[in-house]
């Protein structure tokens, strides 16, 4: 994993490039409701009229079942319940909103752990597994901090076993955010954003490692074996 994060980082441009190129999300919707829910949620400014806004939160919940939560061995919470879970936790939420997943002074260790305490409590579904649901959600509520996590790619790239996300979730979230925000400091992803899914500087993160997967071939081999 180290000598994969070196490689992201020295050649962070040719990745981002491979992801544009070959991008896998290609679910009907999936990117212009993400897009619209980035777009709102910087428009809106602030946590407090994010969370105070009902066309964000219904967006989200869309944005959400567009990227797999909800589905299959997902359940999501009902859509009062779901804003309101979110709505619980402003002042969480508040104290992360000027925070830079790529910032020389990002205290990493504090950031990931007022994260994962999200993460883990959010309520905003009632499988076991929080790392997926909680990042992504988290991600279009603080876009600048969280990275969207997955079993198929962040996983593929960061090692993960079938059980962590299960059964090591605080372990599993907090070396994949600690390494990201490693990553963060020295390529400095705001840099790149941009069209396309180069939306917010945690996707073109996200969008690096995935193209990293696909320019290595990680993911064929990973069907394979």
């Amino acid at each position: 994993i180290e000598s994969r994060l070196r490689e992201l980082t020295a050649d962070f441009e040719r990745y981002i490039t491979e992801y544009d190129r070959r991008f896998p999300f290609r679910r009907d919707g999936q990117f212009e409701l993400h897009q619209s829910t980035i777009r709102r949620r910087r428009e809106l400014e602030t946590i407090d009229t994010t969370l105070a806004d009902d066309e964000f939160l219904e967006g989200l919940r869309a944005t959400l079942k567009k990227w797999g939560i909800g589905l299959r061995g997902s359940r999501m919470v009902g859509p009062d319940d779901f804003d309101s879970a979110l709505r619980e936790r402003r002042a969480e939420f508040a104290a992360l909103e000027s925070l830079s997943i790529e910032a020389a002074d990002l205290d990493i260790e504090a950031a990931y752990k007022a994260v994962w305490h999200l993460v883990e409590t959010l309520g905003i579904v009632e499988n076991k597994s929080k790392i997926v649901p909680g990042t992504k959600a988290l991600h279009h509520l603080l876009p600048d901090l969280v990275v969207p996590m997955d079993r198929a790619w962040t996983g593929l790239f960061c090692g993960w076993t079938a059980a962590d996300p299960q059964d090591n979730q605080e372990r599993t979230f907090t070396r994949t955010f600690e390494a990201y925000a490693r990553v963060a400091r020295l390529v400095q992803p705001s840099n790149y954003v941009g069209a396309g899914w180069r939306t917010s500087a945690t996707k073109v993160l996200d969008n690096a490692m995935i193209g990293y997967c696909l320019a290595h071939r990680l993911n064929e081999d990973s069907e394979s074996s």
